[in-house]
């Protein structure tokens, strides 16, 4: 094939137009497939068409799930942070219509990692001299720029971490109100995630040890994360607990205790 010859996207089937391929390790994604992809994903060209099916369909799942979300904590600044408390579940979104956007709903319990981290730069002010040329003050003046940034690490199918800077406006001093503000913010968004209080002088650290996995995944014995009824790599079937169905005997799909399958009707006992 040559390199202007038309391509198929593996996922959807529609036509990829010049410049809108996204290579997969075994196929390739048109960018609309690809917008749809979670926004902390970072592995596509080690990803196959199979793994990516499977993101979008969580992606899909995620997005009916928003509507039951309800936060009551909001963190403002370079990206919004609504917490759901009563859920233990947050997003993390620029987007004004977070519903529409489908940001990644995440429990508090995939948060193995946090930590908020003030960054200080400086850039050395100068003067000019007779001539117009640039010169160091005696003593040297600088200014000063702080960044608290926010690192999240997640247990996740999808992606491991999460990272931004909190502040969107310019910080020029710790002793200034906007400084404490943001290191407010810092200390409740970690204090309702974590429930550990931090001082964000010095970088925090939160570690939780306990593998918890998202609703509706399981781990095989082999160590495979699924969300399907049958392991992807041995194919060992998902353990049901003390003999309850937990698969519909006619599609197979997860019932969750439910009297009738949720996806053919078919009534189950």
């Amino acid at each position: 094939m040559g390199l202007f010859d038309k391509k198929v996207c593996s996922v959807c089937g529609n036509q990829i137009g010049l410049l809108g391929n996204r290579k997969l390790e075994d196929g390739n994604l048109c960018k609309d497939c690809a917008s749809k992809l979670s926004p902390f994903f970072t592995g596509r060209r080690r990803s196959t068409v199979a793994d990516i099916k499977e993101q979008l369909a969580y992606r899909e799942e995620n997005k009916r799930n928003l509507s039951s979300l309800m936060p009551t904590v909001t963190v403002n600044g370079g990206k919004n942070v609504y917490i759901d408390e009563a859920a233990k579940k947050f997003i993390v979104t620029s987007a004004t219509n977070w519903r529409d956007a489908n940001p990644d709903i995440i429990d508090f319990s995939m948060v193995y990692k946090a930590t908020v981290t003030v960054e200080e730069s400086r850039e050395e002010r100068m003067d000019k001299d007779a001539e117009g040329k640039e010169i160091s003050f005696v003593p040297p003046q600088y200014d000063y720029e702080y960044k608290f940034q926010v690192e999240l690490l997640v247990k996740h199918p999808f992606f491991d971490d999460i990272t931004f800077d909190l502040n969107k406006e310019t910080i020029d001093s710790p002793e200034s109100d906007l400084y404490k503000a943001y290191e407010e913010k810092a200390k409740l968004l970690l204090r309702t995630i974590t429930g550990t209080e931090n001082i964000v002088h010095d970088p925090f650290e939160y570690y939780n040890t306990e593998e918890v996995l998202p609703e509706g995944y399981w781990k095989c014995e082999c160590g495979t994360v699924n969300n399907t009824k049958f392991c992807t790599n041995c194919g060992k079937e998902k353990p049901s607990p003390n003999g309850v169905i937990k698969f519909c005997p006619n599609c197979g799909h997860e019932l969750n205790g439910a009297k009738f399958c949720p996806n053919c009707g078919t009534k189950i006992g």
